[in-house]
């Protein structure tokens, strides 16, 4: 930062230096710097501004960062879901195959861990589907 001769120079310039700052340890430290070396320079009235455009600015990126972490989570539970409904189609596809092969429900229990239940309802759906 070059230097600066008023007191408004200085709040402007720590204003833009403001808009830029991304990261939550930079915003730390501006905020000592804001609280406890601009202070006597800039006075109560600039530095509670800049204080307060620095936590607006840490509230948008922490909400940023809120949004990203659950588009994460969300893509992950999204592929966890679909890992498990894709290996339930495919037993459901095996078990198919193995009725139309007239094999024993026992045997198709045994590799697919159907219950009887949902093997009655997979013939049933087949039989619809005829």
């Amino acid at each position: 930062m070059e230097k600066i001769d008023t007191s408004e120079k200085l709040f402007k310039e720590m204003f833009k230096l403001i808009e830029k700052i991304d990261d939550v340890y930079e915003k730390k430290m501006i905020e000592g710097i804001i609280n406890y070396i601009f202070n006597k320079k800039l006075g109560d009235k600039y530095t509670d501004i800049l204080l307060k455009k620095l936590k607006n600015k840490r509230s948008d990126s922490m909400i940023l960062e809120m949004i990203e972490r659950e588009n994460r989570n969300l893509i992950s539970q999204g592929k966890k879901e679909g890992k498990k409904e894709g290996k339930r189609e495919e037993k459901e596809r095996i078990a198919i195959e193995m009725i139309k092969m007239k094999l024993n429900d026992n045997i198709i229990k045994s590799v697919t861990k159907f219950t009887q239940n949902q093997l009655d309802n997979l013939k049933k759906k087949i039989f619809i589907n005829s």
